[in-house]
């Protein structure tokens, strides 16, 4: 059966509904090993945000690093690895392992892999049951979004002395 773009829609929202409940977990977990409500990550992107020209940073946490990721770590490798004739449950669990890493990796801040791990396997699943580097793609651009957008309000609230 050939999907609709209603089809697309539906496994958008279904899929970002399910890197939320991933990412949660992850963040369950991370506390429960005594870890910090925020990533070494995240404090850094926040940090570039609270700059004078940090909403240059809006394109790139947007649109350029979910585009990029998904392609590097969907398309390339678990695409990738899927055109070697690997199991595609392997492709996934090597792809959103892979992307866990690279999100913890420089700060050495192992605690915070269980969000970025789950995420990524969830990522890695909505493409291989979708069939569709798009869906991966949409669901990401929308979950930076959010998250750069609950920064800069957090921001403004700061500077305008409100408290959130």
């Amino acid at each position: 059966k050939k999907k609709t773009a209603g089809d697309t829609i539906v496994e958008i929202l279904i899929g970002s509904v399910l890197v939320y409940a991933a990412m949660f977990v992850g963040s369950l977990i991370t506390t429960a090993l005594g870890g910090e409500q925020d990533s070494a990550n995240q404090e850094a992107i926040v940090a570039i945000m609270k700059a004078p020209i940090g909403v240059l940073m809006i394109p790139t946490l947007c649109i350029i690093g979910p585009v990029t990721e998904e392609l590097v770590f969907r398309g390339a490798i678990q695409g990738g690895l899927q055109r070697l004739k690997m199991p595609k449950l392997l492709c996934v669990f090597v792809a959103g392992t892979l992307f866990g890493l690279i999100h913890v990796i420089d700060a050495g801040d192992f605690v915070q892999l269980p969000s970025y791990l789950l995420a990524g396997l969830v990522f890695g699943f909505i493409y291989y049951k979708s069939e569709n580097i798009y869906v991966p793609i949409c669901i990401h651009i929308i979950m930076n979004t959010i998250s750069t957008s609950m920064v800069y309000i957090q921001i403004i609230a700061e500077l305008l002395n409100i408290n959130i």
